[in-house]
């Protein structure tokens, strides 16, 4: 598919969302009913990309100081990003604007900083960004 039939199919999903006027689908954990909300999570993902999660039991203060964290990250000179700039999906802390800059027939910039410790569970705050770590430890 030529980046012409690429950009005509976004814009045709773009407008299919648009007309739903329906805004972020939102997926609730307060029922408990874990098969059905794993359905949900499934449908989400392959159906919708994007959708908010509320009920998770995860503490509003924290999500405000990951919040600040990202920001004091992505706020700040541009040096820190290029330290931590990587497309290798095994590091544990990276910075990236495009994950799939070498596959995609466009290129879509999203600049993400990634703390992965799902595998192990284990992160030493010595690897997160100092201008952040204090906020993320």
């Amino acid at each position: 598919m030529g980046s012409g039939g690429f950009e005509n199919e976004r814009i045709r999903e773009l407008k299919a969302f648009d007309d739903t006027k329906l805004g972020v689908k939102v997926i609730d954990l307060a029922s408990g009913r874990c098969e059905e909300i794993v359905n949900q999570i499934l449908h989400a993902s392959s159906e919708w990309g994007l959708f908010q999660v509320v009920n998770h039991g995860v503490p509003v203060e924290l999500l405000d100081r990951m919040m600040v964290g990202s920001r004091l990250f992505h706020e700040g000179d541009g040096e820190t990003e290029k330290d931590f700039y990587s497309l290798d999906k095994r590091k544990k802390v990276k910075f990236s604007s495009n994950y799939d800059l070498y596959k995609s027939q466009t290129t879509n910039w999203r600049d993400t900083l990634t703390i992965d410790n799902l595998f192990d569970g284990h992160l030493d705050p010595n690897d997160l960004p100092v201008i952040s770590r204090s906020v993320f430890s």
